[in-house]
C-alpha cells in the first residue's frame, strides 16, 4: 500500500525481518529526514489538520522557546466514525507521568533532540514512547500540550489502549524499566514498582538516613478534644522515626486547654516510644494564619515542615514517609495528602485555582477509590496547589519564598504559599498514598456563619484575583483548556 502511494513524500523501508516495534522505530528515525519525527501506530488515525496544529504551534513560539517534544488530546474508538473516551489532557504533568504514560499520543519530538538523548533499547519494547518521553523529560525538553483531539486510538485486542495486562503483558515491565532508569538518569534513589493495574506505577523514593527531624506545625485554639485527637493519632500511629511537634497556641481561653499543655510532653514520648517530642510555642496576636505558621517555623528545628490542622486524624502510619519521599527530588516543592472527611468521602485531593472564581478541591465528595477523570483522585499528581491542612515542604524552600503571605489572614494562604513555590520553579505535588481525616471548621466555624468574617474573605479573594489574574483568565493549567472552569470534577 504505502509502495503504491504515487508521493514521494513515503518512503517504504525494507528490513531484513521483523526487528520488533523498537528497531523498526529506530529505523524509520534514522531515515528521517526531517527537523520533528512523529511517531504514528499502524491502526490509528489522525485528524486532517494535527501536523497543521503541531506546526501552528512551533511557529507561535519565540526563536529559541520552540516546544522540542509536542503532544495532544485523544480519543478511542472501535469503528471509524464512533469517537469515544475522549482523554482531555493539561501542560506536561510529570508526577501523573511518573505513575502512567499520560502523555502518549501523537508524539513528536524534535530529531536534534533525539540525535542528542539516543534513541530507544529492545528491552523497553511495548513502552518506547513512555521511554521516549521520560528520556526528554530528563534531558530537560521543552514540552507542548496542543489541546486539540487530533488522535484516535483504535481499541481491539491486540491493543494497550483498552489496559488491559493481557494484550501485551512484557510492556508493563518494560516501562517499569523505562521509569526506574528514568530516576536512575536524575540520581534519585528508590525503586519503581507495578501497581495492582496494569501500567500504573508507584516509585518509591528512598529517605536519607539517618531520619532527619520533621517539624509538625499545628496551629491551635482551646477544642482540646479535637487537638489531642490529632496530636495522639500521630504520637500512637505514626511510624516515622524523627519528629517534633510545636503546637502554636493563639488566645484560647479554657483553663483546661492549658492543663492540657502541661501534660502534653510526657504522654506524646510515652505514646510515640520515644520517637517524637511535643511543645507549645505561643502566639499573643490577634488571628492571622499564616503570621501564626511563620511564627511556628521560626520555633520549628527540622529542616521538613509538616503544616498540619489541629482538626485533622492519621490514617496512613506511614504518612510523614510518604510526604517526605517526593522532597527528596530537586524539583518538588510542595506536597499535599488526600484528605478525608468523618464519613470517609475525599475532603481534599488536590486544588485547582479559578474555578468559580475561587479555589475549588478536585474530585471532593469521592468515594475513597473512585478514580475520578484521568485517574486523577487516586493517584499522585501535579495541582496548582494543596490545602495547608496537611502540607508538607523543606526549610530552604520555605525560606527561599519567605513563608506565608501575612496579607492573607484566614483565606487563599495556603494556595498562594504554593503558587508562590512553583513561581521559584518547583513543583506541588497530591500524594493519594498519605491519607488522613480533616473535620473542617471546627476551631473558627464557616466564614459563611458570620458577616465580618465573610467580608473579610471577600477582601482576601480579590487580593488573590489580584496577584494570580491569569488563574482566572485562563483558567488552571492543570484543569486543561478544554474542561469547565465552574467544576472541580474536570466536566466539559
Amino acid at each position: 500500500l504505502a509502495a503504491g502511494a504515487n508521493d514521494e513524500r513515503v518512503r517504504r523501508i525494507e528490513l531484513p525481518g521483523n526487528g520488533g516495534i523498537v528497531l523498526n522505530t529506530n529505523a524509520g528515525i534514522q531515515q528521517a529526514a526531517g527537523d520533528y519525527i512523529a511517531f504514528l501506530d499502524h491502526d490509528d488515525i489522525l485528524e486532517p489538520d494535527a501536523l497543521f496544529q503541531y506546526v501552528s504551534a512551533l511557529n507561535k513560539a519565540a526563536e529559541g522557546e520552540r516546544p522540542q517534544v509536542l503532544f495532544c488530546d485523544e480519543d478511542m474508538f472501535q469503528k471509524t466514525g464512533e469517537w469515544g473516551q475522549p482523554v482531555f489532557k493539561t501542560k506536561l504533568n510529570a508526577d501523573l507521568l511518573y505513575s502512567h504514560n499520560c502523555v502518549t499520543h501523537f508524539l513528536m519530538v524534535e530529531k536534534a533532540l533525539i540525535d542528542y538523548i539516543g534513541m530507544s533499547p529492545e528491552d523497553v519494547a511495548g513502552a518506547q514512547d513512555y521511554d521516549l518521553t521520560l528520556r526528554c523529560l530528563a534531558a530537560g525538553a521543552r514540552f507542548e500540550h496542543v489541546a486539540h483531539v487530533l488522535y484516535h486510538w483504535r481499541v481491539h485486542p491486540g491493543s494497550t489502549a483498552d489496559g488491559s495486562a493481557d494484550s501485551k503483558p512484557y510492556a508493563i515491565e518494560a516501562g517499569r524499566l523505562a521509569l526506574q532508569r528514568h530516576f536512575n538518569t536524575l540520581g534519585i534513589c528508590g525503586t519503581v514498582e507495578e501497581t495492582e493495574t496494569p501500567f500504573v506505577y508507584r516509585m518509591r523514593y528512598a529517605l536519607p538516613e539517618p531520619a532527619p527531624l520533621v517539624s509538625i506545625v499545628i496551629p491551635t485554639k482551646d477544642h482540646v478534644e479535637t487537638l489531642d485527637a490529632c496530636v495522639m493519632s500521630i504520637a500512637q500511629k505514626a511510624t516515622y522515626a524523627n519528629y517534633e511537634i510545636v503546637l502554636v497556641e493563639n488566645n484560647s481561653e479554657a483553663p483546661d486547654t492549658f492543663a492540657y499543655y502541661e501534660t502534653l510532653p510526657e504522654r506524646v514520648a510515652s505514646a510515640s516510644g520515644g520517637k517524637g517530642i511535643a511543645r507549645v510555642v505561643y502566639w499573643p496576636g490577634e488571628f492571622n494564619y499564616s503570621q501564626i505558621i511563620n511564627f511556628g517555623v521560626e520555633h520549628a528545628k527540622g529542616d521538613y515542615l509538616l503544616l498540619l490542622n489541629n482538626d485533622t486524624e492519621v490514617i496512613s502510619p506511614d504518612f510523614i514517609e510518604e510526604m517526605m519521599s517526593y522532597l527528596q527530588r530537586p524539583d518538588a516543592g510542595v506536597v499535599g495528602a488526600k484528605l478525608y472527611f468523618a464519613d470517609h468521602l475525599v475532603q481534599h485531593a488536590g486544588i485547582l485555582v479559578g474555578v468559580r472564581g475561587a479555589l475549588a478541591h478536585a474530585n471532593q465528595d469521592f468515594s475513597a477509590k473512585r478514580e475520578g477523570y484521568l485517574a486523577r483522585a487516586v493517584r499522585p499528581g501535579n495541582f496548582s496547589a494543596v490545602t495547608g491542612a496537611c502540607q508538607m515542604v523543606r526549610r530552604d524552600v520555605f525560606e527561599r519564598v519567605g513563608g506565608y503571605n501575612e496579607e492573607f489572614a484566614v483565606g487563599f494562604n495556603d494556595a498562594d504559599f504554593c503558587l508562590r513555590v512553583w513561581e521559584a520553579g518547583y513543583r506541588t505535588i497530591f500524594t493519594p498514598y498519605a491519607e488522613l481525616y480533616h473535620y473542617e471548621f471546627t476551631s473558627r466555624g464557616r466564614e459563611e456563619a458570620n458577616e465580618e468574617k465573610m467580608c473579610r474573605w471577600k477582601r482576601e479573594q480579590v487580593l488573590f484575583m489580584q496577584r494570580w489574574p491569569e488563574f482566572f483568565l485562563d483558567g488552571d493549567p492543570w484543569l486543561g483548556p478544554n474542561l469547565s472552569f465552574d467544576s472541580e470534577c474536570f466536566s466539559l
